[in-house]
């Protein structure tokens, strides 16, 4: 039997979206990301690695792992798309996680098209798999490209092809933030075509 793709019900700052996420202790890159002996690098305070390691929702490694299984191997069929809420306008792909090959990408490409009256936001930091991507299919109207910058305190205000903008974290003051703490459905830089191609926000 085809598993379907599994869709969370985001709370907090995400309040009233939906997500599409996956595993970030099985995807070979975020673990080596995750191992980077830099100071300056978000991946080492990774939120999903720090969530999935204390254990607090145990239902949340399997429903992941189940997404990274089934995004990662092959193409969605029809019957694995996932069903999102009528009310639900902005779905965050990569809540948890982050792009484990091309088929990943393919099948959440799928996933947008496949929902045109949605507003979808992709966070990655897996430029090569994105332009590698793009180079020979169209960005959907309905989804944005958010570059994760690796790098805490240096910001970066130029988005690599083909992103939209970029997300910054920064540690202390001195760096003009607008993303600050307000909830995502009040503010939708990251999920709207608009000018903004660079995001600053604290590391909490």
């Amino acid at each position: 039997m085809l598993q379907q793709v599994k869709v969370s019900k985001m709370q907090g700052k995400l309040e009233s979206f939906q997500a599409i996420s996956t595993n970030t202790r099985t995807n070979e890159f975020c673990v080596k990301m995750a191992e980077v002996n830099k100071l300056d690098w978000i991946c080492k305070v990774c939120y999903s690695h720090k969530t999935l390691n204390a254990g607090v929702y145990p239902s949340l490694e399997p429903a992941l792992q189940h997404n990274s299984d089934v995004l990662s191997a092959s193409t969605l069929q029809l019957e694995q798309m996932p069903k999102f809420k009528k009310k639900t306008e902005y779905i965050r792909l990569s809540a948890h996680g982050d792009l484990i090959n091309e088929t990943h990408l393919d099948n959440l490409i799928k996933i947008v098209e496949a929902n045109p009256g949605k507003n979808f936001a992709l966070w990655s930091k897996r430029v090569t798999i994105v332009r590698a991507y793009f180079k020979t299919h169209k960005v959907p109207a309905n989804l944005q490209l958010v570059w994760s910058n690796p790098v805490v305190n240096k910001v970066v205000n130029t988005p690599p092809v083909p992103f939209h903008r970029v997300f910054n974290n920064v540690s202390h003051k001195g760096y003009k933030e607008n993303c600050t703490g307000q909830k995502c459905k009040d503010c939708l830089l990251c999920y709207t075509s608009n000018d903004i191609k660079t995001i600053v926000e604290k590391v909490k």
